[in-house]
Protein backbone atom coordinates (compact mmCIF):
# COMPACT_ATOMS: atom_id res chain seq x y z
CA UNK A 1 0.00 0.00 0.00
CA UNK A 2 2.95 2.36 0.75
CA UNK A 3 4.28 2.10 -3.09
CA UNK A 4 0.47 2.98 -4.30
CA UNK A 5 0.44 6.32 -2.03
CA UNK A 6 3.55 7.58 -1.93
CA UNK A 7 4.16 6.56 -6.13
CA UNK A 8 5.70 9.63 -8.21
CA UNK A 9 3.30 8.93 -11.15
CA UNK A 10 0.59 7.05 -12.30
CA UNK A 11 2.77 3.60 -13.56
CA UNK A 12 4.02 2.98 -9.96
CA UNK A 13 0.56 3.30 -8.79
CA UNK A 14 -0.96 0.70 -10.98
CA UNK A 15 1.96 -1.43 -9.92
CA UNK A 16 1.27 -0.49 -5.96
CA UNK A 17 -2.47 -1.56 -7.31
CA UNK A 18 -1.88 -4.45 -8.30
CA UNK A 19 0.54 -5.67 -5.17
CA UNK A 20 -2.72 -4.76 -3.19
CA UNK A 21 -4.83 -7.07 -5.01
CA UNK A 22 -2.49 -10.04 -4.71
CA UNK A 23 -1.92 -8.99 -0.97
CA UNK A 24 -5.57 -8.80 -0.30
CA UNK A 25 -6.25 -12.03 -2.37
CA UNK A 26 -3.55 -13.83 0.01
CA UNK A 27 -4.71 -12.13 3.39
CA UNK A 28 -8.51 -13.42 2.49
CA UNK A 29 -7.23 -17.08 1.43
CA UNK A 30 -5.21 -17.88 4.47
CA UNK A 31 -7.64 -19.85 5.77
CA UNK A 32 -7.99 -21.84 2.82
CA UNK A 33 -9.76 -24.95 3.89
CA UNK A 34 -12.48 -22.79 4.85
CA UNK A 35 -14.97 -22.97 1.77
CA UNK A 36 -15.89 -19.86 2.34
CA UNK A 37 -12.62 -18.01 2.44
CA UNK A 38 -11.76 -19.53 -0.88
CA UNK A 39 -14.94 -18.01 -2.67
CA UNK A 40 -14.64 -14.67 -0.92
CA UNK A 41 -10.27 -14.52 -1.92
CA UNK A 42 -11.71 -15.51 -5.85
CA UNK A 43 -14.15 -12.36 -5.73
CA UNK A 44 -11.86 -9.87 -4.27
CA UNK A 45 -9.40 -10.44 -6.66
CA UNK A 46 -11.73 -10.41 -9.56
CA UNK A 47 -12.83 -7.06 -8.55
CA UNK A 48 -9.07 -5.76 -7.75
CA UNK A 49 -8.54 -7.45 -11.86
CA UNK A 50 -12.28 -5.06 -12.45
CA UNK A 51 -10.11 -1.87 -11.39
CA UNK A 52 -6.54 -2.78 -12.69
CA UNK A 53 -8.42 -3.57 -16.24
CA UNK A 54 -9.97 -0.14 -16.10
CA UNK A 55 -6.96 1.30 -14.84
CA UNK A 56 -4.50 0.27 -17.86
CA UNK A 57 -7.43 1.28 -19.87
CA UNK A 58 -6.74 5.17 -18.54
CA UNK A 59 -2.89 4.97 -18.65
CA UNK A 60 -2.85 3.69 -22.39
CA UNK A 61 -5.58 6.53 -23.31
CA UNK A 62 -3.09 8.89 -21.27
CA UNK A 63 -0.28 7.79 -23.06
CA UNK A 64 -1.59 8.01 -26.57
CA UNK A 65 -3.01 11.50 -25.93
CA UNK A 66 1.09 12.90 -24.66
CA UNK A 67 2.37 11.25 -27.53
CA UNK A 68 4.24 8.95 -26.09
CA UNK A 69 5.88 11.07 -24.00
CA UNK A 70 6.88 8.74 -20.57
CA UNK A 71 7.38 11.47 -18.67
CA UNK A 72 3.98 12.74 -18.86
CA UNK A 73 2.53 9.72 -16.35
CA UNK A 74 4.16 12.19 -13.17
CA UNK A 75 1.18 14.04 -11.44
CA UNK A 76 2.24 17.10 -11.66
CA UNK A 77 3.09 17.51 -15.17
CA UNK A 78 -0.81 16.25 -15.54
CA UNK A 79 -2.08 18.85 -13.66
CA UNK A 80 0.08 21.95 -15.53
CA UNK A 81 -1.73 20.63 -18.98
CA UNK A 82 -4.80 21.68 -16.89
Amino acid sequence: MLILISGANYFVMFVGWEGIGVVSYLLINFWFTRIQANKASILALNMNRVGAMWSGISLLCLKLSNSGDTLKFRYQAIVERL
